[in-house]
């Protein structure tokens, strides 16, 4: 009689997987373990709903944090950043939503949160040169220029020969008063973008406040 009962039991549980109602199904393997835990039937098809149940869930999270992208990409910050504390909320701790997160607070002006997410992302990945880079322009935003230039140094020494982290060092420099390193700096940004036009206009106030006129004439 009990074993006709773990028949049934493992036949209804077959057919509501098929239904698409795996919980119930888990729950009647369950109740079938609970009284014959060596049933290799109900063991196997235990096993094989939490491996469809772990492929699912994977699948969703990377629907996910794609539908996160494309709402960051077409500038809907808004949905971006909330979606974003959803998954964060969910336990996805994803470096692609710390730093989606980021960019969203930043390009809405909340550099406070910007910085908090791109401390986390470059925590998650410590070669990532983007990150830090991103980390110190967050916190020149925020006018935290101190903090902004361990960040820009380490995006420096990960990316030799880029020109933004550079920039960013040397407008942190100057908003410290720190002209001579500024202008170094810049130099070297000239020196690997000749075109950037904000750092020749940035450099030549600088000579012309230290009064080098002629030469901050002839870097325009």
């Amino acid at each position: 009689k009990l074993i006709m009962n773990v028949e049934k039991k493992l036949n209804r549980a077959k057919k509501l997987v098929k239904q698409g109602q795996p919980a119930q199904a888990a729950a009647l393997y369950q109740e079938v373990l609970s009284s014959f835990p060596k049933n290799q039937t109900a063991q196997q098809a235990l096993a094989k709903l939490a491996a469809v149940s772990g492929n699912n869930q994977a699948a969703q999270i990377e629907n996910s944090l794609r539908q996160l992208v494309s709402l960051f990409e077409s500038q809907r910050y808004t949905q971006a950043i909330t979606l974003g504390s959803q998954l964060l909320e969910a336990g996805v701790q994803h470096i692609m939503v710390h730093n989606v997160l980021a960019a969203a607070y930043a390009s809405t002006g909340k550099s406070a949160h910007a910085v908090k997410h791109f401390e986390v992302v470059v925590t998650l990945n410590p070669d990532y040169a983007e990150g830090y880079n991103n980390l110190g322009t967050a916190y020149i935003e925020l006018g935290s220029f101190d903090s902004a230039i361990g960040p820009l140094r380490e995006a420096i020494r990960l990316k030799n020969n880029w020109p933004d982290p550079l920039y960013n060092l040397a407008v942190a420099y100057a908003s410290l008063n720190r002209v001579a390193e500024a202008i170094h700096i810049y130099d070297l940004v000239l020196e690997l973008n000749p075109d950037l036009l904000n750092a020749v206009n940035n450099l030549s106030i600088l000579h012309s406040l230290q009064g080098r006129h002629d030469q901050a004439i002839s870097i325009l």
